[in-house]
């Protein structure tokens, strides 16, 4: 099986999406792409078909952390059926969530974990292990993640153990070298958002904490014997599908036109290998 971006948008489009994930402030009315991260969903949905192609298509155990709001899992299983077996682990869905997701049978399983227990706003309410036997899950996939982490070595040190020998890691992470960052700073402006969207007035969302270059996140995996495959970056911005004024058009067009450079690009991909 190998599935285009075609192929892709088309089985997205076939899906019926839950009421909650169709629409959102700024993007065209009736759409659920600003929740299915589009680009990055593509990339992933390339990595599981690359690892089912290397299991000979055995059925593949696949964690999915960050699961929330659970889209990834539902295209996932569309394109793969019981090919895969999904489990969720994290915070932010909601019973009602979790029994939607199970009920549409996205995931065969979901776990409260707190991926990052030095998180300043939360406590140890919650088990900060995930709730999976250690070597029993082929792939890891942490989408949009990374970033919002206060702890990123315990999160490494949880996927590292969960993962079986020769298992992948699929990571995306907004790239810290994007163009877009570096002229922002060249105009005495900040990379990160503006404080008033940040956890300090809305407590049950998480800022970016901190944004990695490549290298760094190769020296992190590598502590936990997570061995890099590759790193690639792309264009990870779903534009397409937003409703920009024509100011922000002339920008993204500045933008991109640095991207020949492919480290200025806003998005990083790496996957790595459990040794």
């Amino acid at each position: 099986m190998t599935v285009t971006y075609k192929q892709y948008c088309q089985a997205a489009n076939e899906i019926k999406w839950p009421d909650r994930l169709k629409t959102a402030g700024g993007w065209k009315p009736g759409t659920y792409y600003h929740h299915m991260q589009h680009e990055r969903y593509f990339h992933a949905v390339k990595a599981v078909e690359t690892a089912l192609e290397k299991s000979g298509d055995s059925p593949l155990t696949i964690l999915d952390v960050g699961y929330c709001p659970g889209s990834l899992g539902i295209i996932l299983r569309k394109l793969f059926g019981d090919k895969i077996k999904l489990i969720g682990a994290g915070m932010g869905g909601t019973p009602a969530i979790i029994q939607e997701l199970l009920d549409l049978k996205a995931y065969a399983e979901i776990h409260d974990a707190d991926l990052d227990p030095l998180h300043y706003l939360y406590n140890n309410a919650i088990s900060s292990k995930i709730q999976v036997p250690d070597a029993s899950v082929d792939m890891v996939i942490a989408g949009e993640v990374f970033e919002h982490l206060s702890s990123p070595v315990h999160f490494i040190e949880q996927i590292s153990r969960v993962l079986k020998k020769d298992g992948i890691v699929f990571l995306t992470t907004p790239n810290v070298c994007y163009i877009g960052n570096i002229l922002r700073l060249i105009i005495n402006k900040s990379n990160f958002p503006p404080l008033e969207a940040s956890t300090i007035t809305i407590p049950e969302q998480r800022p970016h904490i901190r944004l990695y270059a490549a290298e760094e996140i190769h020296q992190l995996m590598a502590e936990q014997n997570l061995k890099e495959v590759r790193h690639y970056f792309i264009d990870g911005h779903d534009e397409r599908f937003k409703v920009k004024p024509l100011s922000v058009k002339i920008k993204l067009f500045i933008i991109r036109c640095f991207y020949f450079v492919p480290h200025f690009r806003d998005q990083y991909i790496g996957i790595f290998c459990k040794a």
